[in-house]
């Protein structure tokens, strides 16, 4: 399992250097604005059910079972998450073509990988929005153009 992950954590930080892939999706001009808006939306949302059921759920409701306070939010957050991925990578189709797919479910496999490695609770997912965080940033590290498109 540790292997398979950290197998994951690597080709996607590979991937992501080797394409420089957030730098083309937020300043490529080829990227279909429409549809990039919509997953980035649909991203947000992911994000704030995650901040809500991590933090602010287990002490506001008291509880930390997700299905026993509203059993609605996990087919909400799966819908949203399936409309993001799609708009995703028809917005990003553009730049890599049939890349797209291998670029996204290698940095996809990567970041899920990525939570093997954290400790449980609260302190882990905190720590995995802000490797995620740093990883979107890191556009503004890699001072290189990006291959495969």
């Amino acid at each position: 399992m540790y292997l398979r992950n950290g197998f994951w954590v690597i080709v996607a930080g590979i991937v992501i250097y080797y394409s420089n892939f957030f730098h083309h999706l937020f300043k490529n001009p080829n990227i279909n604005e429409f549809f990039y808006q919509i997953s980035m939306a649909g991203y947000t949302i992911i994000i704030s059910l995650m901040v809500f059921t991590t933090f602010i759920m287990p002490r506001i409701a008291g509880t930390h079972d997700i299905e026993e306070y509203n059993p609605k939010l996990v087919p909400v957050g799966a819908v949203v998450g399936f409309i993001s991925i799609i708009s995703l990578i028809i917005a990003i189709w553009p730049v890599w073509g049939w890349w797209s797919l291998l670029i996204f479910i290698s940095i996809w496999k990567g970041f899920f990988g990525l939570s093997v490695f954290l400790p449980a609770g609260g302190f882990g997912n905190a720590c995995f929005l802000l490797i995620n965080a740093g990883t979107v940033l890191s556009f503004y590290i890699i001072e290189r153009e990006g291959d495969l498109h």
